[in-house]
């Protein structure tokens, strides 16, 4: 079986990194709850390293990333626009052992779509809602900024996950 695993928003927290970095910087409480908010996209273009490369990696994540590089065949696949989240990218990945056989880089989110994989485990809800159009399987991972999505597939917890995707395997 071959799984496509998105980085940011599945593997790489960086919500709660832009978080804390909008909410210093405006001085009050700043919380997402939207995908496509415009303070994500204003934070990374100010301060991208920092946030990609100090952002942590979300809890159990890195458990089943082992797991899954040991029972499938794992494509990273990440939507990266310019060279510095593609350089910042691989650097947190190395940095966290994130084992995985393929790494492939898209410059538009529904490039995803165009590889070859059984499964993805995505975060956002307009990449998932488009491969679930398509006839593809997803995972969604349930953020608090997807929770309005009517994708039916959606886990919190990466040992869940892992019962699913052993199930799909048998």
């Amino acid at each position: 079986m071959v799984v496509a695993v998105d980085i940011d928003g599945v593997l790489r927290d960086i919500t709660t990194t832009i978080e804390k970095m909008v909410s210093w910087k405006e001085g009050n409480q700043y919380f997402v709850t939207k995908y496509n908010d415009s303070k994500i996209t204003d934070a990374l273009r100010e301060d991208q390293r920092r946030i990609f490369l100090k952002s942590p990696i979300y809890p159990g994540a890195k458990e089943f990333m082992d797991w899954l590089y040991d029972n499938a065949r794992v494509k990273v696949i990440s939507y990266q626009p310019n060279v510095g989240g593609i350089l910042f990218t691989n650097l947190w990945l190395k940095n966290h052992g994130i084992k995985y056989h393929d790494l492939i880089y898209v410059s538009k989110p529904q490039e995803k779509l165009d590889h070859e994989w059984d499964i993805i485990i995505e975060d956002s809800p307009y990449t998932a809602r488009e491969a679930v159009d398509k006839g593809r399987k997803v995972c969604l991972i349930n953020r608090r900024y997807n929770q309005d999505s009517d994708i039916d597939i959606k886990f919190e917890d990466y040992n869940i996950l892992k019962e699913y995707i052993s199930a799909l395997s048998r």
